[in-house]
C-alpha cells in the first residue's frame, strides 16, 4: 500500500522542469565538481559528472520518461548516493520522506575470533546469544555477499568514500544508531541501511542460513508523519502539501520531524528484535528525562562521565577500564545538540574535560577515543577537544573554495563592508555582514594564509589558484582567536581566549601522542575528521579501524566526507538574500559601491534565485570548504588514501560487550598488533603526514573481487 501510494504521486512536467536549474546552480558551490569527475586513482569510488547527470535528469522530464514523482526523485537519489560525498545532497519534491520499509531483524557481520573472516549473522541470533549461530549464506535465492553489493550500490547512500565504510554503514551498529539519535530530544531510534530503505525493495527477504534453515523478513511500512493530519489522503493532497512549493515563499509542509541526513530518523514499528524493544520501552519510560547510560544493550551500565542531559541531547560519555589501565572517550558525535534538550557546546566541552580530569588522577596509561558512528556536527567543537588534548599545539590544517563567480561576489560583498572604516560596527549591515564571516568561503576578514598571516584583503584570498582543471581560492585557516569563533561556540576555543571555567587539571599535555589511539569505523565525518586529521597530523595519534568488508587487509577509518564545512542550500539563499538586502541599505550609491569593493549590480543580480522560488520544494547541501594540508596544498584529502595503522574484525564477544573493542584497541596503543587484520598494518596512507594520490592497489572493484575470492576459498 505504501509503496502504491508512493507512486500514485503525479509527476508535473513543467514544475520539475522550472526547479531543476535550482539544483544545477546551487551544486555549482560544491568544491569537489572536477575532482569527482576525474578522480585520482587513490580514491576507492568511481567518478561522476554530477552536472552532466543533473542535465540527463532534465532531459528525461522533457522526455516524459517518469511515470510518476516517485521514478524522477530516485534518479535524482542515484546522483547523490555517486558523489560518496556527505555533505552534498540535492532533492526536489520530497517523496521518498514519506515512507520508510523496516525489515523485523538485521545483519551483523562478526568473526569468530578476529583471525578467521567474518561472516553473516542475523543480529536476533547474536542479541539472544544463541549458541553456534548459523551464518546467512542467501539472500532471496543469491549468494550473500553478491545480493549484499547490489543491495548496497542500488539502497545505501552513507557518504561514505570507502566501500568498508559503506559496509559498516548497512550492517547493525548500536553506537552509530546513538550517535545519529542521542542528540535529539523527539526521536527514538536510527535504522541501519540494511534494515530500513526509503526505496521500496519488495514486500520481503528471503533468508538462508547455513544450517539449511530458512526465514523471511517481511517489510513494514513506516512513516514519522501524521498522514491524516498533514492531510497525505490523495495523490493530489500529496503533491501540493510535500512536493509543490504552492506559495513560492515558503512550501507546506508537515509540522512532523523530517528524516533526512545520513540515517533516516523515524518512529520505530512494531517489528523489532528483543534487545531493541527494551531499548526503546526504557527511552519511553524516560519521558525526555536524560539516561545514565548509553542506551544500547551492550554497553557499560556505569559510566564515570556523561554529559548533561545525556542521550536526549547530550552525547559524551566516559570509561575507566581499571584493569586494563585505559580510559575511553566515547564520542558519537560533535552535534553539540539543541535548544530544546538545553544542551550546548559548553555542555560537551565539560564533559570531555571531565573524562581527562578522571582519567588523569586513575593515572590511565593509554586512552582511546571511540569515535565510531561520528557523522560530524559543531565545527569548532573538534578544535576544542584537540586543544583539551594538545593544548599546546596550534593546529595547522588549511581549508580552501572552488573559487566561482558566486564565491566572488559573496566574499567581495561581506569582505568589502567589515573593512569599510566608513560603516559603524555597530550598524545593521556591519553586524549582518559579520555574521557570514566566520568561514573563509564567505570572507577573508579575520582569516589567516598558510604562514599565519591576516590576508590583506579578499582578493588576495581568492585568487584564484588553478589546480585540477578548476579553480580555487588560496589555503587559509581560521583565526582561532576571533570573536565570530567564538560566537559561534559560545566560548573561545581553549587556548584561545579568556577560559569558561573548565577547571582544568592541568594546561600541560597529559598523554603523548603514542599514549592515545583513534577507533573509527568508517563512518567518520565532517567535524570528525577534522578532529581525527589535527590529531593524526599535529598530535601523532595512530589509529584502528573495525570492520568493513569481510575480506583481510587495509582500511580507512575516517571515510566520510574529509570536507569540513557544510553548507546547507536553505543558508546559501538566505545568505544571498541578506546580500541583496545590504545593497538596498547602501541604496543609490550601491554602483559606486559594489565597484569599490570589486564586483557590480550585474554580479548580485547573476546569483542564484532563492531556492523558494522554486515550484517543486528545493532543498539540497553541498561541501563548502576543502581540507587541505601544509605539506600539500594543492591537494584536498578527500581524494586521498588514508589507511588506519591496524584494523580489527568485530567478534561475538564485541558485539555483546564493547569494552572487548575499547580493549583491543588498547592493546594497539600499546604497540600489540598481533590482534590486527592480516595486511591491515603498514598500509599506504598510514604515516603521519604522506599524502597518498596514485594507486595503492585497492580500488571498488578489486575489493569486491578480492572478497569474492576469500569466501569461496573459505567454502573449499
Amino acid at each position: 500500500m505504501a509503496y502504491n501510494c508512493s507512486i500514485s504521486i503525479p509527476i508535473v512536467q513543467s514544475d520539475a522542469l522550472n526547479s531543476i536549474g535550482y539544483l544545477k546552480n546551487y551544486t555549482n558551490f560544491l568544491t569537489t565538481l572536477s575532482y569527482l569527475k576525474n578522480p585520482p586513482k587513490a580514491y576507492q569510488k568511481p567518478g561522476i559528472d554530477i552536472l552532466a547527470r543533473l542535465d540527463d535528469v532534465e532531459q528525461n522530464i522533457k522526455n516524459k520518461k517518469y511515470n510518476n514523482q516517485y521514478e524522477l526523485e530516485v534518479d535524482l537519489q542515484a546522483i547523490v548516493q555517486g558523489t560518496s560525498e556527505g555533505h552534498y545532497n540535492a532533492n526536489m519534491g520530497g517523496v521518498l520522506g514519506i515512507f520508510s520499509w523496516i525489515l523485523p531483524d538485521s545483519i551483523i557481520s562478526l568473526s569468530k575470533d578476529g583471525k578467521e573472516l567474518p561472516q553473516i549473522y542475523a543480529v536476533s541470533d547474536i542479541i539472544r546469544n544463541i549458541s553456534d549461530p548459523s551464518p546467512i549464506t542467501q539472500i532471496e535465492g543469491q549468494p550473500v555477499y553478491e545480493y549484499l553489493r547490489s543491495y548496497l550500490e542500488k539502497f545505501v547512500s552513507s557518504g561514505t568514500m570507502d566501500v568498508h565504510a559503506d559496509w559498516n554503514a548497512m550492517v547493525w551498529s548500536g553506537v552509530q544508531s546513538f550517535g545519529a539519535f542521542g542528540t535529539s530530544i523527539t526521536s527514538s531510534w536510527a535504522y541501519r541501511l540494511f534494515q530500513s530503505t526509503t526505496i521500496y525493495n519488495g514486500k520481503s527477504l528471503n533468508i538462508t542460513f547455513a544450517n539449511n534453515s530458512n526465514a523471511e523478513w517481511i517489510y513494514s511500512a513506516g512513516s514519522a508523519r501524521d498522514l491524516y493530519g498533514d492531510k497525505y489522503t490523495s495523490p493530489e493532497n500529496i503533491y501540493n502539501t510535500q512536493v509543490a512549493n504552492t506559495s513560492n515563499t515558503s512550501p507546506i509542509r508537515s509540522t512532523s520531524k523530517r528524516a533526512d541526513g545520513q540515517y533516516g530518523v523515524v518512529e520505530l514499528g512494531p517489528t523489532r528484535d528483543e534487545a531493541e524493544k527494551r531499548d526503546l520501552e526504557i527511552r519511553q519510560n524516560t519521558q525526555h528525562k536524560p539516561y545514565t547510560s548509553v542506551p544500547v544493550f551492550n554497553y557499560p551500565k556505569n559510566p564515570d562521565t556523561l554529559e548533561v542531559n545525556f542521550g536526549i541531547g547530550g552525547i559524551v560519555s566516559g570509561y575507566i577500564l581499571k584493569d586494563d589501565s585505559i580510559g575511553v572517550l566515547s564520542l558519537p558525535s560533535y552535534d553539540r545538540g539543541s535548544a530544546d534538550s538545553g544542551t550546548t557546546a559548553l555542555n560537551f566541552t565539560y564533559a570531555v574535560n571531565d573524562f581527562i580530569t578522571k582519567a588523569s588522577k586513575a593515572k590511565v596509561k593509554k586512552i582511546v577515543i571511540d569515535l565510531s558512528g561520528n557523522g560530524g556536527g559543531s565545527t569548532f567543537l573538534g578544535y576544542a577537544v584537540f586543544k583539551l588534548f594538545f593544548p599546546d599545539i596550534a593546529p595547522s590544517q588549511l581549508g580552501r573554495v572552488r573559487a566561482t563567480s558566486y564565491i566572488n561576489t559573496l566574499g567581495s560583498v561581506v569582505t568589502g563592508i567589515l573593512e569599510d572604516t566608513t560603516i559603524p560596527q555597530n550598524s545593521s549591515i556591519w553586524q549582518n555582514a559579520y555574521s557570514l564571516s566566520t568561514t573563509p568561503d564567505l570572507s577573508s576578514y579575520e582569516k589567516l594564509d598558510i604562514n599565519g598571516k591576516i590576508f590583506p584583503g579578499w582578493k588576495d584570498l581568492f585568487g584564484p589558484v588553478q589546480s585540477y582543471g578548476d579553480n580555487f581560492t588560496r589555503p587559509a585557516k581560521y583565526n582561532l582567536s576571533s570573536q565570530s569563533i567564538t560566537n559561534d561556540l559560545d566560548f573561545p576555543v581553549p587556548g584561545y581566549g579568556p577560559e569558561p571555567s573548565l577547571n582544568l587539571l592541568s594546561k600541560d599535555q597529559l598523554w603523548s601522542g603514542d599514549d592515545i589511539i583513534m577507533l573509527h569505523d568508517g563512518f567518520c565525518a565532517s567535524t570528525c575528521a577534522i578532529f581525527s586529521e589535527m590529531m593524526k597530523t599535529d598530535g601523532g595519534v595512530k589509529s584502528v579501524a573495525v570492520g568493513g568488508l569481510p575480506e583481510y587487509g587495509a582500511m580507512q577509518g575516517v571515510a566520510g566526507t574529509r570536507g569540513t564545512l557544510r553548507r546547507d542550500w536553505t543558508d546559501l539563499s538566505k545568505y544571498i538574500e541578506l546580500l541583496r538586502s545590504l545593497m538596498n541599505e547602501v541604496g543609490d550609491q550601491a554602483v559606486d559601491q559594489l565597484k569599490a569593493w570589486g564586483t557590480s549590480v550585474s554580479d548580485v543580480d547573476n546569483l542564484p534565485a532563492n531556492i523558494q522560488t522554486s515550484p517543486l520544494y528545493v532543498s539540497g547541501a553541498v561541501n563548502g570548504l576543502d581540507m587541505i594540508r601544509p605539506s600539500s596544498p594543492d591537494t584536498p584529502q578527500q581524494f586521498t588514501y588514508q589507511a588506519s595503522d591496524c584494523r580489527l574484525f568485530y567478534t561475538p564477544e564485541m558485539a555483546k560487550d564493547v569494552t572487548a573493542l575499547w580493549r583491543a584497541a588498547g592493546k594497539v596503543a600499546s604497540g600489540d598488533l598481533s590482534g590486527c587484520v592480516s595486511g591491515s598494518t603498514g598500509a599506504p596512507g598510514a604515516g603521519r603526514n604522506t599524502t597518498i594520490t596514485d594507486d595503492v592497489g585497492y580500488s571498488l572493484n578489486k575489493t569486491w573481487s578480492n572478497q569474492q575470492q576469500q569466501w569461496w576459498q573459505r567454502q573449499g
